[in-house]
């Protein structure tokens, strides 16, 4: 990681000639040695070590020369040589050791750019616009529930990955009206085990074939008669969460009661990701949210593309995967999974039964 300074032998000489003087010059000796240098490595921390030698020499020679007189005897000084002793030796170079990704740094990363960086931010009478992209994992199989498209991976005899879109609209006063547009194209873009498209086709025809569009005042969502909660989303939805995240994680342990027993920590990662994929929360509470999810604990690191981390929560109750895709420049979630069992006949593990993926831009109206 060093870089050393050549090391450079200048030996100048110096000729005379002997055309009407009696004397001759003196050869001139002269050395010089040159310093090393180790440079610092380049990277964000500045750690600098450097060590130097030098030497230095002068020779002074004086020569008379004066028409017919005789010159006097040249005066050399000598250069002193090192006197024996000790050498120099340089230091070795230290090369910092990176200390490993983990999803612990990755999370309290993305709490500190939701706070510093963030996202898009709508002005006055502008909109918040956030794509969602979709892919379902549909499983077929005969006699399956109230109907055969609702399988699961251990008795699934087909499958295919259906893909979908839709759009919020989330106005910069959040008391304002909120838009909601779902596209009804739903292609098939993967198909898996005995008379997939078949089945496929079957199932596109029971869809719906409008678009859809909802509209809501202060949040997500409908408020029934009587109900005093807040809407998904809105500043009061918001506000009654703490920003502590161990406070954070028992809001959610409250709220998700009737969780079946051993999903209560699957239940609070479900809902914590529920509230990033909106991407509409505060950026203090963004901040406490990725917080809590690293108290959870139990996650791992899947992929690293760039400034874009995908982290994975594991669970043994149905082999549920729960994943998130942060980008952690602005701390904002841009992706997610959900994974339901493994070892299927049919269907590989590693596609999910659920994506999600999200962008965010700024827009001067909705729909």
């Amino acid at each position: 990681m060093d870089a050393c300074d050549k090391v450079q032998e200048i030996r100048p000489a110096v000729e005379g000639e002997d055309e009407n003087i009696t004397s001759a010059r003196q050869a001139l000796l002269h050395e010089i040695r040159s310093g090393r240098k180790v440079r610092a490595p380049k990277g964000r921390r500045g750690w600098i070590i450097a060590a130097g030698l030098a030497g230095a020499a002068a020779v002074t020679v004086g020569v008379l020369m004066v028409g017919h007189l005789v010159t006097p005897a040249p005066t050399i000084e000598a250069v002193p040589t090192r006197e024996p002793g000790s050498t120099a030796i340089p230091r070795p170079t230290l090369t910092p050791t990176p200390e490993p990704l983990t999803a612990s740094a990755v999370l309290h990363g993305a709490s500190y750019a939701a706070t510093t960086v963030g996202g898009p931010v709508a002005g006055p009478g502008q909109y918040l616009r956030v794509q969602h992209s979709t892919e379902q994992l549909v499983l077929y199989a005969d006699g399956s529930g109230f109907t055969p498209f609702d399988a699961t991976r251990s008795n699934a005899t087909a499958a295919w990955v259906a893909s979908g879109s839709y759009v919020t609209y989330i106005p910069a006063d959040r008391s304002g009206e909120w838009v909601r547009v779902f596209e009804p194209e739903r292609p098939v873009t993967a198909l898996y085990g005995a008379d997939a498209q078949a089945h496929a086709a079957q199932w596109s025809q029971e869809l719906l074939t409008d678009r859809i569009v909802l509209r809501s005042i202060d949040g997500i969502g409908d408020r029934y008669p009587g109900s005093t909660e807040p809407l998904d989303g809105s500043d009061a939805y918001y506000a009654q969460m703490p920003r502590d995240p161990s406070q954070l994680i028992e809001w959610f342990r409250a709220h998700n009661q009737k969780a079946e027993p051993g999903t209560e920590d699957l239940s609070v990662v479900m809902s914590i990701v529920e509230v990033l994929e909106l991407n509409a929360a505060p950026a203090d509470l963004r901040a406490a949210l990725f917080l809590a999810l690293d108290g959870m604990g139990g996650a791992d690191i899947v992929s690293v593309d760039g400034t874009l981390v995908t982290i994975a929560f594991r669970y043994d109750v149905g082999g549920w995967v729960e994943t998130v895709s942060i980008d952690s420049t602005t701390g904002m979630l841009v992706g997610s999974t959900r994974t339901f069992g493994s070892g299927s006949a049919v269907v590989p593990d590693d596609v999910p039964n659920f994506r999600l993926s999200n962008s965010i831009s700024v827009v001067d109206s909705a729909p």
